[in-house]
């Protein structure tokens, strides 16, 4: 069977019935998803393995893009991200809410990857003999020179510099290794399978894209009850990884096969089938209590401020110049642009994007933010999502336009650009912007006084620099372009006291000087006697296209 997702035809088979009787009453069989390992050969081997699975789970086998029973792809769609994403398309192909992932060896990491982009669709995580990231390639390295004939180790040369020249020189690696793979290697079986080979997706794994893999620092994210099976003998995922794994996924368990080389599901079939069936039967489950301290790792890892007791006063910030959201917008050229609005807040940039018929994906990290975010576009073409600009766990080449409203400068900025451009689609366009204070105003020139009057080294942090240059130094994007429009700012006093008690910057550098901070604006302000403010603003920020893709 075919399915046509993402301009990709990808052959997919399915083994075990999904509806069964227990008993009086018809249940449902997860389904399984059986990510293979490789990249470059297909899932044959896996179906003659796994066939003993089908009594407990509903198995859907396939091949990557271009690989096996698919159809040819594009050399330069051989990626991580793009397999990932395909799994996730073929999921929603198949109408199915959430699927468990049993990935093997490469598998393994398109399955890890899946699971911090996409958990939301995920049921069950079945990691086997595996790696969080490309430092296993430079361990196998080494384990191929203590353990592997010269002729071994020249083939596995071969692999990590991505040096086959076609599919015959993969069918003699695979050979030549295979006493490196399995504790119990038959040559005769071994070339009794004739797997359709795919040198070029094999090379562009080894050779150029696992050198950028790695998901170590996501995977305390992982909240899905997850099985991690390693092999002692494996010597191009050393059983270490699987350790590690293990590890860093809370609630999840590990089984060690002690007389396994990297084919585990082969050295110790019937063993290998009995604690997949057992992890199926009786998945481990986080309590409530455990699920709510589980936070992202992204949010963990790179959140600077916490919003929390700012949240509700965030919504009476002054609003940015229509024309400068008109210009970002229009910049698309497309009519409801698919848009990622990242470090959302509560919304405040989300509303005018919505106002102006975009589709938006918006990215928050504070659940106070988020929660008044939500509340406020309800009804709206818009979908929430817990992450940050440095891992916003959105899809790849999936956006016509990313924003940054006021949150750019919390970010790293060079991984934000980075993460940026994986998420745009190609040619798409980033943004970011900011309301600058007038400080030639008497109010806020006097505001500013009072502030510098408690903290003399008070400081804007990047949020006042251009941004020019860091956009620059990504190599991602073209020159940027300079948005500037002024924006007046009519406000009840209140609102705009209001908006001083929501100022993450002046509160993260005032510490225990904020609520006198704060007095002292509210006692000037007052002062001036009238019950609304005109307050001049500047929108300011850069707008920046993804160079085309090589």
């Amino acid at each position: 069977m075919y399915a046509d997702v993402r301009g990709a035809r990808l052959f997919f088979d399915v083994d075990g019935a999904g509806l069964v009787r227990d008993r009086a009453t018809m249940r449902h069989k997860p389904v399984l998803f059986v990510v293979p390992g490789g990249p470059g050969g297909d899932h044959s081997r896996l179906k003659a393995t796994l066939a003993p699975l089908a009594d407990k789970a509903q198995l859907v086998y396939f091949d990557y893009r271009g690989c096996g029973w698919s159809a040819p792809a594009p050399p330069g769609t051989h990626t991580m991200d793009t397999y990932v994403d395909d799994v996730e398309a073929l999921r929603s192909h198949l109408g199915l809410d959430r699927i468990g992932l049993l990935g093997i060896s490469y598998g393994g990491m398109v399955s890890m990857t899946y699971a911090t982009r996409y958990q939301r669709h995920l049921s069950h995580l079945i990691l086997v003999v595996t790696a969080p990231d490309h430092r296993f390639m430079t361990r196998a390295q080494e384990i191929a020179a203590e353990r592997g004939t010269p002729r071994q180790q020249a083939a596995a040369a071969r692999l990590f510099r991505g040096g086959f020249e076609n599919s015959g020189q993969m069918r003699d690696y695979f050979e030549t290794m295979g006493s490196m793979y399995a504790q119990h290697f038959d040559t005769a079986e071994e070339q009794s399978f004739q797997p359709r080979f795919n040198h070029e997706a094999i090379n562009a794994a080894y050779g150029v894209d696992l050198h950028k893999y790695d998901v170590t620092d996501r995977l305390s994210g992982i909240t899905v009850p997850t099985q991690v099976i390693g092999a002692r003998h494996d010597w191009i995922c050393a059983p270490e990884f699987s350790v590690e794994i293990a590890d860093r996924i809370p609630g999840a368990q590990l089984r060690m096969f002690e007389n396994s080389g990297h084919n585990v599901q082969d050295d110790e079939h019937g063993a290998f089938i009995d604690v997949v069936r057992g992890f199926l039967d009786h998945p481990p489950q986080h309590s409530p209590e455990e699920k709510k301290g589980l936070r992202m790792p992204a949010v963990e890892k790179y959140v600077k401020w916490d919003y929390t007791d700012l949240a509700a006063t965030y919504t009476q910030r002054p609003s940015y110049a229509p024309g400068a959201i008109d210009r970002i917008v229009e910049a698309t050229g497309k009519p409801g642009p698919r848009v990622a609005d990242v470090g959302a807040g509560n919304a405040h940039l989300t509303v005018d994007l919505l106002a102006r018929g975009c589709v938006v994906d918006a990215v928050e990290p504070n659940e106070a933010m988020r929660t008044i975010g939500i509340q406020r576009t309800e009804g709206g073409t818009v979908t929430w999502h817990v992450g940050v600009g440095e891992d916003t766990g959105l899809e790849t080449d999936a956006y016509d336009l990313v924003t940054f409203g006021s949150s750019f400068a919390t970010t790293d900025r060079l991984l934000a650009l980075k993460e940026t451009a994986r998420i745009l689609r190609e040619r798409g366009w980033f943004t970011c912007i900011w309301n600058h204070r007038d400080l030639n105003d008497p109010i806020q020139n006097e505001v500013e006084s009072i502030i510098r009057r408690h903290i003399p080294d008070y400081g804007y942090g990047v949020r006042r620099e251009d941004q020019a240059p860091v956009i620059i130094e990504s190599g991602l994007f073209e020159e940027p372009t300079t948005l500037r429009e002024p924006v007046l700012h009519r406000v009840p006093v209140e609102d705009w006291l209001a908006a001083w008690r929501s100022h993450g910057i002046l509160e993260n550098q005032a510490g225990d000087k904020f609520p006198a901070i704060l007095e002292d604006i509210d006692a000037y302000v007052r002062s001036l006697g009238s019950d609304e403010l005109e307050i001049p603003y500047e929108t300011v920020g850069w707008i920046a296209r993804l160079r085309p893709r090589r």
